[in-house]
């Protein structure tokens, strides 16, 4: 049984079941896969919070599947120094948790392993691989230069075609076709950090000829992705089935549409998935407990009153995972730095937000992981911004309520010494008395 019909926060998975509550993303997921199928090397890239991951997970994957592939999704991480050694251990464990019968490559080079890898379905069908380089901006954060050239140079060597050096002696015998190895690669990496594949650039000159950029849900993607979900009937879903009046789509959809400009409220038709799946998730939430199985749930606009809370606490929770000193800078940041004093989202470069407000890097990258801040490269730099213009309030409710606390408590302070105060002189004058 699954007790979802939205996954919140967390990316949409590669199962079945998430499969089913897939919605909205029909174009991008056959444009996007006969990409790939075309060409040996496509790199995918969107902001963050716009849904790379689910829709590789949810969308491409047994897409491939049904083609004859094996997706091999890997994202690198700081658990290994050599992002080879990563590389050949994480397909490793595919194979393993998939249960397709696997025999290893030669590890030489990574050529040679595409060569001489092989994936077999228990129907004894031979499966191609595609590897999928999720989070590629990882890549450059977690692993030194050294090692990251030397990858690149492997990598390349793939996607060129270009058999390694060390096969090419002229003393040994050559023990493979010069065919290029059946495999192909899809880079996924976030939008800000897309100038960091110019690294690749002289070892795979083509690095930036077969992008695709993943855009923001326009309204009716978005309906689909709100409607269909909760529409759905599958013995397998918990809760009960729902849906919403069109009043209530309206006022949801026109909630995330809203953007803070110059000259007021604008209305774009744009929505992010991160936040359409968060709002989504708390209606769900808060029909489970009162759900009937025997009656048709229908939500009605008055039903929505609670949207703001919902980033409130999503906002509260993000800032209550830090530590106690990076929360208290993170705060300072979102209030006096990303904010105008006319409540419009700032960005801010990274080296001022590190001197002014005492935000590391590591704390940074871990807010826009989250989906509290987005970053965007300019001009030679990286500058942060609030994800979303619906956080504003809530940033701004919290620096209220601080304000309040503060106040009360120089109030309290004030009453004490008051007290403290007439404690003594009373004291004093007890003291006179006596004497």
């Amino acid at each position: 049984n699954f007790n979802y019909r939205y996954p919140g926060s967390s990316p949409f998975e590669d199962n079945e079941y998430d499969r089913l509550l897939f919605f909205g993303r029909e174009r991008e997921k056959q444009a996007l896969f006969h990409l790939v199928m075309s060409e040996r090397l496509s790199v995918l890239f969107a902001k963050s919070g716009i849904g790379k991951t689910s829709l590789i997970h949810a969308g491409l994957n047994q897409m491939f599947r049904d083609k004859g592939l094996i997706p091999l999704v890997i994202r690198f991480h700081a658990n290994y120094d050599d992002p080879i050694r990563a590389f050949y251990e994480t397909i490793e464990d595919i194979a393993k948790r998939h249960s397709a019968d696997y025999i290893s490559g030669k590890q030489g080079s990574l050529w040679e392993y595409f060569k001489t890898v092989e994936f077999w379905t228990a129907e004894d069908v031979l499966l191609s691989p595609v590897v999928i380089l999720d989070q590629f901006e990882e890549f450059f954060a977690f692993y030194s230069p050294e090692n990251r050239k030397a990858f690149i140079r492997e990598l390349a060597d793939v996607v060129r075609n270009r058999i390694p050096e060390e096969l090419r002696q002229p003393e040994s015998t050559f023990p493979y076709s010069e065919t290029p190895p059946d495999v192909k690669i899809l880079i996924a990496i976030r939008e800000d950090y897309l100038g960091l594949l110019e690294e690749m650039a002289d070892d795979i000159p083509q690095i930036f000829q077969n992008r695709f950029r993943l855009m923001p849900l326009n309204r009716e993607q978005a309906k689909e992705a709100i409607i269909n979900p909760a529409a759905l009937k599958d013995e397998r879903i918990k809760s009960s089935s729902f849906k919403y009046e069109d009043d209530a789509l309206d006022a949801i959809l026109e909630y995330l549409c809203k953007r803070k400009e110059r000259d007021g409220i604008k209305i774009i038709n744009e929505i992010e998935s991160f936040q359409l799946q968060l709002i989504c998730r708390n209606i769900e939430n808060g029909i489970s407990a009162k759900s009937d199985k025997r009656q048709e749930i229908v939500i009605a606009k008055q039903d929505l009153s609670g949207l703001p809370e919902v980033l409130q606490k999503f906002y509260e929770n993000q800032l209550n995972q830090l530590e106690k000193e990076d929360k208290e800078n993170v705060l300072r940041l979102c209030e006096e730095g990303l904010i105008s004093l006319t409540d419009r989202r700032l960005s801010l470069e990274q080296d001022e937000i590190e001197r002014k407000f005492k935000v590391s890097k590591p704390v940074l990258e871990k807010l826009v992981n989250s989906r509290l801040l987005r970053a965007e490269s300019r001009v030679g730099s990286v500058y942060y911004e609030l994800s979303h213009d619906t956080l504003i309030e809530p940033v701004r409710n919290v620096e209220k309520n601080s304000h309040k606390k503060a106040q009360k408590l120089e109030n309290i302070k004030s009453v004490i010494g008051i007290l403290l105060l007439f404690s003594i002189l009373l004291l004093f004058y007890i003291a006179k008395i006596v004497r």
